[in-house]
């Protein structure tokens, strides 16, 4: 090359750089009381970093703390992304993208939501630049949709009583609320008992589990199906509330009350007790997985030497972003297991940082990824699309370039 000639590199136009990362509050409030075995939320704040580049693309990423899984409140978060932010300032994209991650996640374990807003941030950020969709960075996608189930959370205690004594306003309104979400009929009731959509069609339901009595338990599952009328496949979610022998027992109930339309038992028993989760999948029919006891590659990497899951939720939020949550797939399809993909309560933007690495795995099995259905009104543009179908009701990712969303309004700029 003539020595006057400038390199292929001195012509292209100088990369942006990361200017600055600004972290922001984003709330929304909830179609009703969400619960839970050991906890409810009537609205949600999650915290979402922006990064800005010096063309003035914008990335953007959410982080979804939940403190019994990800031991991380909002000001943890925020002040992890605040003291990674000086170490990403004047790094550029796309090129300096693999030493950014590096940076993000040399504080794991631990701070899994905020790592996740920050990958997710700059990986849109990055995708943007390139003009492309995130999960072409993450190896591009082989499903072109996803199935989603829907979740029936835990009702309150006077609707329980109703149920266990088989009559009652509450009741029925509970019912009519799963008659809603499969499309018997044509109009929700005013006070379903748990937060309602305002759509319908589900062919699956996830029936959380663990209201302190296991007789309940099992009641509340019988009562959602007998409601669908045959119409839906059902996963229950104890959240870790039975012990070993409760766990057995409830679900060796419901094999034989549901059938095969109990398609998955998503952790029943509690976190650290893998010997427990691998006792209970060797006694029963139905595949079981692992939530908060999987939240690592090191903690999933131990559950499958343990012969302990069938299936692993990955969750953004638990593992560290979307390209940590595709590495993680990938280790269960070596392992021979099954992924699902599972959410937070997040808006479209959580939920899209989920739909992209999801859309690329042959691993993926099962979509729980149903929670901007839980809003009054979703915070962000261009979410996630929602569409029943005649195979289901599937989600698809966003149009455009990265992750797709971007908030509408944010508040509480740092």
């Amino acid at each position: 090359m003539n020595p006057a000639t400038p390199s292929p590199r001195h012509r292209c136009r100088a990369l942006p750089r990361i200017e600055r990362i600004t972290v922001h509050r984003l709330q929304a409030r909830l179609r009703g009381v969400f619960r839970i075995a050991y906890a409810a939320a009537a609205t949600v704040e999650s915290v979402v970093a922006e990064v800005v580049l010096s063309d003035g693309t914008r990335g953007w990423g959410e982080a979804a703390p939940a403190p019994r899984v990800t031991h991380e409140n909002t000001a943890s978060v925020e002040a992890y992304i605040e003291a990674v932010a000086e170490k990403l300032t004047g790094l550029e994209l796309p090129d300096g993208l693999g030493e950014a991650l590096r940076r993000v996640h040399a504080g794991a374990p631990g701070f899994s939501s905020a790592r996740a807003a920050l990958e997710s941030a700059l990986l849109d950020a990055t995708a943007r630049v390139l003009g492309t969709p995130v999960y072409t960075l993450l190896g591009g996608r082989v499903h072109r949709g996803l199935e989603t189930d829907y979740t029936v959370s835990i009702p309150g205690p006077d609707t329980i009583e109703e149920i266990r004594r088989g009559q009652g306003s509450r009741r029925d309104a509970f019912i009519e609320a799963v008659e809603y979400l499969v499309g018997l009929r044509s109009r929700a009731p005013e006070e379903p008992g748990f937060p309602l959509p305002a759509v319908q069609g589900f062919r699956v339901l996830k029936v959380k589990l663990g209201t302190g009595s296991t007789e309940d338990d099992v009641l509340l599952a019988e009562t959602v199906y007998e409601a669908s009328r045959g119409k839906v496949r059902i996963r229950i979610d104890a959240n870790q509330a039975w012990t070993r022998k409760q766990a057995i027992r409830v679900i060796r109930r419901l094999e034989r009350s549901l059938g095969t339309a109990l398609e998955l038992v998503e952790q029943p028993v509690p976190a650290p007790r893998l010997e427990d989760l691998a006792a209970v999948r060797n006694a029963v029919e139905t595949p079981v997985a692992s939530d908060e006891s999987t939240r690592s590659p090191e903690e999933i990497a131990r559950a499958a030497a343990l012969g302990a899951v069938d299936v692993v939720n990955i969750k953004i939020a638990k593992i560290g972003g979307p390209l940590q949550a595709a590495r993680a797939a990938a280790m269960l399809e070596a392992h021979g297991l099954e992924a699902m993909w599972g959410c937070m309560v997040e808006t479209g933007l959580g939920i899209s940082q989920a739909v992209h690495p999801a859309l690329t795995s042959p691993a993926t099995r099962y979509v729980d990824l149903d929670a901007p259905l839980f809003l009054e009104e979703d915070p962000v543009e261009n979410p996630p699309a929602y569409r029943p179908e005649p195979a289901g009701f599937m989600v698809y990712p966003p149009e455009g370039s990265g992750l797709g969303p971007r908030p509408r309004s944010i508040r509480g700029a740092r």
